[in-house]
């Protein structure tokens, strides 16, 4: 694994984490675009550690059938808490051990995966600044994440969204 960006805002500080061949334990890590390490103070009294994550939903060839919620969507955001008994750490995968339930996750159609890339990098900056919470069921942010993602990927495609959410 490697560093890409980092940012910090009032909320925390977030890397973004590229994954290396060797860290591909399984072959549905094939299908990660884009991950961001998260440390957050404060959104929990328990933990502080969180990644956020965008996944295509095409088949490997190997793995699993790709589930889909409705047939356009294209890909995945997931933000899961990460387990502080085991010392997470953004350079080291082993010590990533999930949470559950999952905080949140969203399956959204997006033009390309680089696109994808781009959601991700506004979700996290959008975290750190403390207009997304990294603890939406806890907070009450279940729905302004679910509007965000959708208004934003509406976007993306080039269509209006002005502020009204978008149903699937």
């Amino acid at each position: 694994m490697k560093f890409g960006q980092r940012i910090s805002g009032p909320m925390g500080r977030a890397e973004e984490v590229t994954l290396e061949p060797q860290d591909m334990q399984n072959v549905e890590n094939l299908a990660t675009i884009g991950l961001w390490f998260l440390t957050m103070p404060g959104q929990s009294a328990v933990w502080e550690n969180y990644l956020l994550s965008i996944h295509h939903l095409r088949n490997i060839e190997g793995g699993k059938e790709v589930h889909k919620e409705y047939p356009d969507v294209s890909h995945e955001l997931i933000l899961i808490a990460l387990d502080p008994s085991r010392g997470p750490n953004p350079l080291d995968i082993s010590s990533w051990a999930h949470l559950t339930p999952i905080n949140f996750f969203i399956q959204l159609e997006l033009p390309s995966d680089e696109k994808a890339m781009e959601l991700l990098g506004l979700a996290a900056r959008g975290v750190v600044d403390g207009l997304l919470w990294a603890e939406p069921p806890l907070s009450g942010q279940q729905e302004p994440w679910r509007t965000s993602m959708l208004q934003t990927s509406a976007h993306m495609r080039g269509e209006e969204h002005g502020g009204v959410p978008i149903q699937y």
